[in-house]
């Protein structure tokens, strides 16, 4: 599996404290306010590649449509 950037790691560690304390996903504004990008865009990109390597499942329309890989239900 490819090795997560730096970025990718911070915004991974975000929604999962994210989820944790509040039980439900970030929005993509929330994690670029969150991890301090500078933008959406970009934050929508690491998240493309965080589903590609298999991190995280995103359905992109869908507000807080974010839910990690290894996420248990219940």
């Amino acid at each position: 599996m490819k090795k997560l950037s730096e970025r990718q790691q911070l915004i991974l560690s975000f929604i999962e404290e994210f989820i944790e304390e509040h039980d439900y996903p970030p929005t993509v504004r929330d994690i670029q306010n969150g991890c301090d990008i500078s933008s959406t865009s970009v934050v929508s990109y690491n998240l493309d590649r965080l589903k590609e390597g298999g991190f995280l499942n995103r359905h992109s329309e869908v507000s807080r449509g974010l839910t990690l890989a290894n996420q248990k239900n219940g």
